[in-house]
């Protein structure tokens, strides 16, 4: 690996890092990679760039061909899951998922999904008007010979 890239991530001065910062700053607010922070910043601002890498993760060549190849059965089996919700229901609902005998369900253990499963089912009970929800992972490669820098990219519309 120390042959192929002696130094990553690059050293960068002071003048060039603030330069690619403000840079990926401004491309994310430009493009819509957004968040709204939870309490109000110094300028009050109203949202701020989603978290995002400088410096991408290398990840083998060799296990993204892999990815690549089970893609379309795995965007079919995750496709068929969300949308089998009675069957989603009965594991997030499900004691003894994680843990046999520990007695706790999904939604107990994971604080995010969890509220999001409730979300869901609130939703659900006062009738759902959006018709389709899509979500789509997608990683994008780089040209380093032997490793590629790894982004997944989670696009989802509004639940």
């Amino acid at each position: 690996m120390a042959d192929i890239l002696p130094s990553y991530p690059p050293s960068l001065d002071r003048k060039a890092l603030d330069f690619l910062l403000t840079s990926l700053t401004d491309y994310c607010l430009s493009h819509g990679v957004t968040v709204r922070p939870q309490t109000p910043s110094k300028g009050n601002h109203l949202a701020s760039h989603a978290p995002v890498t400088l410096f991408p993760s290398l990840f083998p060549r060799i296990a993204w061909e892999q990815a690549v190849k089970i893609q379309k059965t795995y965007n079919v089996l995750y496709a068929r899951i969300s949308n089998d919700v009675d069957w989603l229901g009965k594991i997030m609902d499900e004691y003894d998922v994680l843990k046999p005998g520990a007695h706790c369900r999904l939604v107990d253990v994971d604080d995010f999904v969890g509220r999001l499963w409730q979300l869901y089912k609130e939703v659900k009970k006062e009738g759902i008007v959006q018709v389709q929800h899509t979500r789509e992972h997608r990683l994008t490669a780089g040209s380093i010979t032997g490793f590629i820098p790894f982004r997944l990219y989670d696009s989802c519309g509004p639940f």
